[in-house]
C-alpha cells in the first residue's frame, strides 16, 4: 500500500500515490516489474534477506531491466511514454537504495536523456506528479551519496519550491 508522501502530494490533494500513479503502474509491465522488484526488495530488507529471496531478487531485477529494455525498443525517444520516464526513474530509487552507485548513474543519464527529449521536466504527465517524483528520487539519491543532482529546478517560475531531502521516506524506513 502506497503511504502518502507530502513532498509528492500536491496541498490540499493527498493521496496522490493511489490515485495516479498506481493506476498507471497497473496498466504498464515495465514500471510495474520496478515498483515489484523495490516491493520485495524492502520486505527483504525488513527479514534480513535469507538467500532464497537474493535468487529471487536478482530475478525480478532481471526482468524489470529486461522490461525496460523492452520499452524502450518500441518507443521513439521523442514519444516516450509517462510510464517508462517513471519505471526508469524508479529504477534509478532501487538502485540508489538497494543496487549499485555505478548503476544508479547510468539510469539517472538515461532517465536525464529521455526527459530531454520529451522537452524536459515541465512536459511529464500526471499534472504534475510525474515530474515531483523524478525531481524527489534525484533530490534524495543526491543526498545519499552527496552528489549533484540531474535535474536543477527553476524555483523562479515554481509554483511549489523543490523537496527537501527526507531520506527516512526514501528508503522507506519511516
Amino acid at each position: 500500500m502506497a503511504v502518502d508522501i507530502p513532498e509528492l502530494d500536491l496541498p490540499g490533494n493527498h493521496g496522490l500515490l493511489r490515485t495516479a500513479w498506481f493506476p498507471l503502474v497497473m496498466t504498464d509491465p515495465a514500471l510495474f516489474s520496478v515498483i515489484m522488484l523495490l516491493a520485495a526488495s524492502h520486505y527483504a530488507s525488513l527479514q534480513g534477506s535469507p538467500g532464497s529471496m537474493k535468487i529471487d531478487l536478482l530475478g525480478l531485477r532481471y526482468e524489470a531491466v529486461l522490461s525496460i529494455n523492452r520499452s524502450l525498443e518500441l518507443q521513439q525517444p521523442e514519444t516516450v511514454h509517462d510510464a517508462l520516464i517513471g519505471a526508469i526513474a524508479k529504477m534509478a530509487s532501487y538502485e540508489a537504495m538497494f543496487g549499485s552507485l555505478e548503476n544508479y548513474y547510468i539510469h539517472m543519464q538515461g532517465l536525464a536523456r529521455l526527459i530531454g527529449l520529451r522537452g524536459g521536466l515541465t512536459s511529464l504527465g500526471l499534472n504534475g506528479l510525474l515530474n515531483r517524483i523524478v525531481v524527489w528520487i534525484d533530490r534524495n539519491s543526491a543526498f545519499l551519496y552527496a552528489s549533484p543532482m540531474y535535474f536543477l529546478v527553476d524555483t523562479t517560475s515554481s509554483i511549489q519550491p523543490p523537496p527537501d531531502p527526507n531520506p527516512g521516506q526514501f528508503l522507506a524506513s519511516s
